[in-house]
């Protein structure tokens, strides 16, 4: 592979990301809840305790009809949910833009401050002879008149 933008590899890593996360909060409790259907449908049909007539029944008349009715709300949920990750996606590339130019701000900032630093340090220490005879002639030694 050809050496990556650390910038692509780190959209490539939220992509990812986003991905495994719409399968672990959107596809899998989508399959448990159909298995789960699957299963209680089949524990009603074994079951031996009642009349295999009765559970069919309760079956076709109750638990398919409340599947069917909160089908809608379910898929509205999911598109609702599929759009907000779209408009995370989206808002997340231009947070990601602009991270990058704060970091690369902050870097030019912190560089030229060290310049800025290095050269005050220079120019104080070429001129300390100045502040040497300039405390000589203006600081007047303390005796005991001053007191």
């Amino acid at each position: 592979m050809p050496d990556e933008n650390p910038a692509m590899k780190q959209q490539l890593q939220m992509k990812r990301a986003i991905r495994r996360a719409i399968r672990r909060d959107i596809l899998l409790p989508s399959i448990l809840a159909f298995a789960l259907i699957i299963i209680l449908t089949v524990i009603a049909l074994v079951s031996t305790r009642s009349a295999p007539i009765a559970n069919i029944f309760m079956t076709l008349f109750l638990l398919c009809p409340l599947v069917l009715c909160m089908l809608p709300v379910y898929l509205v949920l999911m598109v609702l949910i599929v759009m907000m990750g779209r408009a995370n996606t989206a808002v997340g590339k231009g947070l990601f833009h602009a991270s990058t130019i704060t970091s690369t701000a902050g870097d030019r900032v912190t560089s030229a401050l060290e310049r800025a630093a290095r050269v005050t340090v220079g120019w104080n220490s070429r001129f300390a002879f100045i502040d040497r005879i300039a405390s000589r002639i203006f600081d007047q030694p303390q005796g005991e008149d001053d007191k």
